[in-house]
């Protein structure tokens, strides 16, 4: 089961199968790969942010017919 949780977090994260593939392929190593891990995740960390902040930029809010926009 926690393997399936990770699965899914990682996939939430927007990582590829192939991607995943070879996290997964990491973690079996053990604990010699966790530095390798550490920037596999740091990169996809730095990717997330970047979308966010993309869709903080416009934050388009629908309310009834009205449409407001806000800007950050």
């Amino acid at each position: 089961i926690a393997w399936i949780k990770s699965l899914s977090c990682l996939k939430n994260c927007g990582m590829s199968i192939i991607e995943m593939k070879e996290y997964l392929k990491l973690c079996l190593e053990g604990e010699s790969s966790i530095p390798e891990r550490q920037k596999i995740l740091d990169i996809k960390l730095k990717e997330l942010n970047n979308k966010i902040n993309g869709y903080k930029k416009v934050l388009i809010i629908f309310i009834g017919n009205r449409i407001f926009i806000m800007m950050f």
